[in-house]
């Protein structure tokens, strides 16, 4: 081993206008995501190639966040399939966890995929909030990875740590959906509440979603800082109202009083 010379020192320190070098620091958590040490928001890594997450706060109890649909590249290819992470899980699943997870990567996604993405279908849903397309639910579900967290994992949605809240992250087009287990679990216990869970989180990151949640984060009364309560559950109605329309237009069951209940805005479907 012998010490560093001046020009070592300098390039590491970024001197020397040696522009075309890079140093590269191993070790870090990576893949697939940052473990539950920081709280309260949750950054995807970004490496050359990523896609960055948006700065918090994020949305959270489903509220999506990050990147404008059309805005960045589309994801690489290799992206385009739904995984159901379970990584985050420190402690063996319980039978019925391991059942819900199942249910999840077996039976749900792909019922949900298939029917979102059947080639002769189309619609458009719209309501004061925003407009959702067919098209572009399809493509999220194609893209979206489902992130299952314990219990206790610190889930925020710019106001605080909601218990039994989602999160759904945009993420350049490639979203990741958390649900912590035990809210897994009680979804996976009935196709009304499977369709539920999916098309929520799905209309949380579509481009009609996104611009929803993040208007509440603009500059007014409480300086655009965070979401108010009052506008949290606005936002979770109105994902409510727009997934049962989308289950209904596709013959799916829907719970008839889902957490969050229903917005009061109309909701239009044409094909």
């Amino acid at each position: 081993m012998r010490e560093l010379t001046e020009g070592e020192l300098a390039l590491i320190a970024g001197g020397y206008g040696y522009d075309d070098e890079d140093v590269v620091v191993t070790g870090s958590p990576y893949p697939p995501y940052y473990p539950p040490t920081y709280p309260p928001y949750f950054y995807p890594p970004v490496f050359p190639g990523d896609y960055p997450s948006p700065p918090p706060p994020y949305g959270g109890g489903g509220g999506g966040g990050g990147g404008e649909p059309g805005s960045p590249p589309p994801p690489p290819a290799d992206a385009r399939s739904y995984d159901v992470d379970t990584s985050e899980m420190k402690v063996p699943l319980t039978p019925a966890q391991q059942a819900a997870v199942d249910t999840l990567r077996s039976v749900v996604a792909p019922r949900l995929a298939s029917v979102l993405g059947d080639p002769s279908a189309s619609g458009t849903w719209t309501s004061p909030e925003g407009e959702v397309r067919l098209s572009e639910l399809s493509l999220r579900m194609d893209y979206a990875d489902f992130r299952i967290l314990p219990d206790d994992y610190p889930i925020n949605n710019g106001t605080a740590a909601l218990p039994g809240a989602g999160f759904a992250d945009f993420n350049g087009g490639n979203p990741i959906l958390s649900i912590r287990i035990s809210d897994l679990v009680g979804y996976m216990a009935s196709p009304e509440n499977q369709n539920l869970y999916i098309l929520h989180e799905l209309v949380h990151v579509t481009t009609a979603g996104k611009a929803y949640s993040d208007g509440m984060y603009a500059p007014g009364s409480d300086g655009g800082a965070t979401r108010t309560p009052a506008e949290h559950n606005a936002n979770e109605a109105w994902a409510n109202s727009m997934a049962r329309a989308i289950a209904e237009a596709n013959g799916l069951g829907f719970p008839a009083n889902p957490s969050g209940g229903f917005s009061t805005s109309p909701v239009t479907f044409t094909r």
